[in-house]
């Protein structure tokens, strides 16, 4: 497909996905912080349904187990978004602060050195690098974490509630 067929991006569009980081590190924190509580919560629904409701099940184990490990996975993906998130706004602060960048003549550096120092790409190009990395952390962390309650309940609603009524009722 041409590049001339391709539809422009909307100008809303790009200034969303611009300014996407604001909302991305309050989620992330505000989740984070919600995400911490979560695993106790399904302990303590795990011991409420096997006294109360379903006795000794291993299904209730198996999806209290697969809902902790998806919020093990979506603490694990937060925790690593909001560090790089961190660094990001560091590597802004210096491209802001250091807008010539490294000035390669004032160092006095020879031979591998210079060349290593001569070789790191600028503040610009660092800090859309890890815009992309923690944006993608962001909706990779969410992605999988959806994925596994959503298969569950996939796995639920095609094969298991089928194969119930199918026996209850022949």
């Amino acid at each position: 497909m041409d590049a001339s067929n391709q539809p422009s991006t909307p100008k809303w569009l790009t200034k969303l996905q611009q300014h996407s980081w604001e909302p991305e590190i309050l989620l992330s924190g505000i989740v984070l912080y919600g995400m911490f509580k979560v695993p106790d919560i399904l302990d303590e629904f795990l011991i409420f349904f096997k006294l109360n409701i379903f006795g000794n099940s291993q299904d209730i184990d198996n999806l209290v187990a697969l809902f902790k490990m998806g919020i093990y996975w979506l603490i694990t993906g937060l925790i690593l978004h909001l560090i790089c998130r961190g660094v990001w706004i560091g590597m802004v602060g210096l491209s802001y602060t250091f807008s010539d960048g490294i000035r390669h003549n004032k160092l006095k550096y020879k031979g591998r050195f210079k060349e290593k120092v001569n070789r790191t790409p600028s503040y610009e190009l660092i800090v859309i690098r890890l815009e992309k990395i923690s944006s993608s952390l962001f909706s990779i962390s969410f992605m999988l974490f959806m994925s596994v309650i959503g298969g569950y309940f996939f796995f639920l609603i095609l094969i298991v509630i089928p194969f119930t009524i199918l026996y209850l009722y022949f």
